[in-house]
């Protein structure tokens, strides 16, 4: 199941598939039942810096592949939450700044990049795949581990509080500091 936005030329494409289903602007219940029915959650992002979707799935218990990008490698870990593919095309550089423009349209050299990927790297998506659809005990132990990184771990709202509050103790010490003054 794939839920985005995806153009009318790839659903005809794939029609005949009755295992493939291309979904989009689905209601926050469905939402949930996806994920609540799901094995596996794919993030193959060329542009995301992020990936709160991923966290998102984490909640749900599933593990995910994703793409090296940005913050994603840290999210996910590399076999403990999921796998990570390395991505050979990213919208940004080594100094993580943009290249270039945003991708808006067909005009946009990276367009064709990601509309026809390299052999390489759907290689490397499948080599991550294919050892989870036999592998029950491996998705359930990444699955226990991603939920566990947002219910209790580093991105858990106890752990994001406990940062802010010790950063904001930091800062009010600091302040307090600068603006001693003796009487």
């Amino acid at each position: 199941v794939m839920i985005s936005n995806v153009p009318d030329e790839y659903k005809s494409k794939y029609a005949h598939n009755t295992s493939i289903r291309f979904l989009s602007k689905i209601s926050q219940e469905e939402l949930r039942h996806h994920y609540r029915t799901s094995h596996l959650f794919l993030a193959t992002y060329h542009m995301d810096t992020f990936g709160f979707v991923i966290l998102e799935a984490f909640s749900y218990g599933i593990p995910c592949i994703a793409t090296d990008q940005f913050a994603i490698q840290e999210i996910v870990t590399d076999g403990a939450r999921g796998r990570i593919v390395h991505n050979s095309v990213s919208r940004f550089g080594s100094d993580f700044l943009p290249i270039g423009s945003a991708i808006f349209n067909e005009v946009h050299p990276m367009f064709q990049v990601l509309q026809h990927p390299e052999v390489e790297y759907l290689d490397r998506l499948r080599n991550a795949i294919v050892p989870f659809l036999n592998a029950r005990a491996s998705l359930d132990t990444m699955g226990d581990n991603a939920y566990y990184e947002v219910s209790q771990g580093k991105f858990s709202a106890a752990s994001r509080q406990r940062i802010m509050q010790e950063l904001y103790q930091r800062i009010l010490s600091a302040y307090q500091n600068l603006h001693h003054y003796d009487y």
